[in-house]
């Protein structure tokens, strides 16, 4: 859509300059009101000539929108009157009414152009959320196995928005979803540009193996690789689905597993689905199994943590909690109290540590020493602070590197960043 750069070309300093390559550009253009002195002639017929026939030219330009097109108009139709008003005075300036009108015109352009720029960005927002929310249901689809509505969602798609809508993985979801039905010729030709653009984290990750198999089930002479194509295809799966059990993902291991056994045939190959996901079974039960357990020891754990912090061993008291602070929930109140107790316990050996660099610095008469330390100091203080970005000791920490910042410029050493 040409709007918004037609148009700022055209109310830029009264018709300042023309994007089309075929216009002749603004610099090479008088200006229509240049600055003036006494006794010079404001602005010449054949200025204005050019300018309507900059117009013109915008005008016949078939790309440009109804609502750009008036504004055209309306700009050439003041510039027409301007210029008969011109052959009606002997000294060749225009009447004051006709730069009254002039000015009254360009006025009403302006207002018709931030109305139609306000019009065009509410459209344009509401374009995006259509198309957005059309996206999110046609993935919720293909994740369901529904090849059907995708390939019908996508074409509605198409037919609304273009092609360039298109998500990289709306693409592959639509090359894999014309798989399934048979449409290899397409899916081919869609999976090659979604495949150079998919990456490796990608939930398509394994387009390009796919295409392979599309294309051995087109021609089957073309699969060169000597392994089944199910055979290799079920060893990716395989390969996936131990990757999202040794990650906790055990929900979707499965889902990926029960995926294949739809896409698989060969009997041997599916007893072998089959034992991946007793596996995932058995993998998930373990996992609950040590959760359970470890739970079963929460109590023990935190007063064996308490102890250790009692004993100013902060570091080993986190090192003691930290199953029980790594199985993906919120951790309970008790639990958060005692883990915020030994940090603050490093957190008040760290300070005492720096402050001791500080007054060591203070004290020493070598210059190089002292900066030395304070740099040392300062070190320590902005480690806390990278590390533990939440404790309420953060205000009382920034102060005391400020501290050793002052200290630096008495110094006159190099300076340093604050926080």
């Amino acid at each position: 859509m040409k709007t918004p750069l037609v148009l700022i070309a055209l109310l830029t300093g009264f018709l300042g300059c023309a994007p089309s390559s075929n216009i002749q550009k603004s610099q090479d253009l008088p200006p229509v009101l240049p600055s003036t002195v006494s006794g010079e002639q404001i602005v010449s017929k054949d200025t204005l000539t050019k300018k309507i026939n900059v117009l013109n030219a915008f005008l016949k330009d078939d790309n440009i929108v109804n609502e750009t097109r008036m504004i055209i108009s309306t700009l050439k139709n003041n510039y027409e009157v301007m210029r008969e008003a011109l052959g009606t005075t002997d000294t060749g300036q225009p009447p004051a009414h006709a730069l009254r009108d002039f000015l009254s015109g360009l006025e009403k352009a302006n207002d018709s152009f931030i109305s139609s720029r306000a019009s065009s960005r509410d459209g344009q927002r509401k374009v995006i959320e259509k198309l957005s929310k059309g996206t999110k249901d046609i993935m919720r689809l293909y994740r369901k196995g529904d090849t059907k509505a995708v390939i019908a969602g996508c074409d509605f798609l198409q037919t609304e928005y273009g092609p360039d809508a298109f998500t990289i993985d709306l693409t592959a979801a639509l090359a894999l979803s014309l798989a399934r039905e048979g449409r290899m010729q397409e899916a081919i030709a869609l999976g090659d540009a979604a495949a150079k653009a998919i990456k490796e984290a990608d939930e398509f990750c394994d387009m390009p193996d796919r295409i392979k198999e599309w294309k051995a089930a087109l021609n089957p002479e073309q699969d060169m690789s000597g392994e089944p194509i199910e055979q290799r295809r079920l060893r990716k799966i395989l390969a996936q689905a131990e990757s999202l059990s040794g990650q906790g993902e055990f929900d979707r291991a499965r889902e990926l597993l029960i995926a294949g056994r739809d896409e698989l045939k060969d009997d041997a190959l599916l007893y072998q689905i089959d034992k991946a996901l007793e596996k995932v079974e058995e993998q998930r039960e373990g996992f609950l199994e040590e959760r359970i357990a470890l739970i079963s020891k929460r109590g023990e754990i935190i007063a064996e943590a308490r102890d250790l912090i009692s004993r100013e061993m902060p570091d080993e008291a986190l090192a003691r909690i930290k199953p029980l602070d790594s199985g993906g929930a919120q951790p309970d109140l008790e639990l958060r109290a005692v883990k915020a107790e030994a940090i603050e316990q490093i957190i008040s050996r760290e300070r005492n540590r720096a402050a001791r660099l500080f007054l060591q610095a203070k004290e020493t008469g070598d210059a190089a020493t002292r900066e030395k330390l304070l740099r040392s100091s300062y070190g320590t203080l902005k480690g806390l602070i990278e590390q533990y970005p939440d404790s309420p000791s953060v205000k009382k920490i920034t102060e005391n590197m400020h501290a050793v910042q002052k200290e630096m410029a008495a110094i006159k050493s190099s300076p340093i960043n604050k926080p």
